[in-house]
């Protein structure tokens, strides 16, 4: 069920916010609903940290949200590794290693 939440912010913040909407084609509603529900999942000190040096080192937050999406990155890489490793196993072959996997998937992609 959904429920009806108001908030004051700021123009810049109104306006980004639209902005984002508009860019992924997305409501207002909706990316103020999943702002909330990543937002809220962090303990308290997170959430206070990361406020904190939003409002004071706008350069050290990005580098972080940059180290963020490089973590989420390497777990989407890990995942889809043991997804397709069975692929490659042949009888008798030891255990592939990460390059070797790596290596193999790219010799698929340039088969005909």
């Amino acid at each position: 069920m959904a429920v009806t939440l108001s908030a004051n912010v700021k123009n810049e913040l109104a306006a980004a916010t639209r902005r984002m909407a508009e860019e992924e084609n997305r409501t207002v509603s909706n990316v103020v609903e999943n702002a909330l529900l990543v937002f809220s999942d962090f303990p308290k000190p997170l959430r206070d940290s990361l406020l904190a040096l939003h409002r004071s080192n706008a350069g050290l937050f990005q580098d972080m949200a940059r180290e963020m999406m490089a973590f989420i990155a390497r777990a989407k890489f890990d995942t889809a590794m043991a997804e397709i490793s069975p692929y490659f196993a042949r009888e008798g072959d030891a255990a592939l290693t990460d390059l070797e996997l790596l290596e193999q998937a790219t010799a698929m992609t340039r088969s005909p």
